[in-house]
């Protein structure tokens, strides 16, 4: 899924989140209500997952990133410490970025 079709649902769970629990609330929501501010909410952390993922794909084939002059397995690029050969091909000041911000 593209970026921009992502951030697009992104910014409609946080619409809904904040449709069906306004900050101005004081009472205790109905359950269904919470159930689907849940579904938003998971929906928003998918996605930014989703968008992170795609970055790491953008990065591997512009770069381009190997492993031993072949194109890297599927589950070896992200961004995450797990995918060496990705994080390889950063600068140190963005690696210590990220190692950072590691918890």
């Amino acid at each position: 899924m593209g970026f921009a079709r992502r951030l697009g649902i992104m910014v409609r769970a946080v619409d809904s989140v904040f449709e069906k629990l306004p900050p101005e609330l004081e009472c205790i929501p109905a359950k269904k209500t919470v159930d689907d501010a849940i579904i938003a909410i998971q929906s928003f952390v998918m996605n930014a997952f989703g968008c992170l993922e795609n970055l790491a794909w953008m990065w591997v084939c512009e770069r381009p990133v190997w492993n031993d002059g072949k194109q890297l397995d599927p589950m070896k690029v992200g961004l995450g410490p797990k995918c060496k050969e990705v994080r390889a091909s950063f600068t140190q000041e963005f690696i210590t970025h990220l190692e950072n911000r590691q918890d």
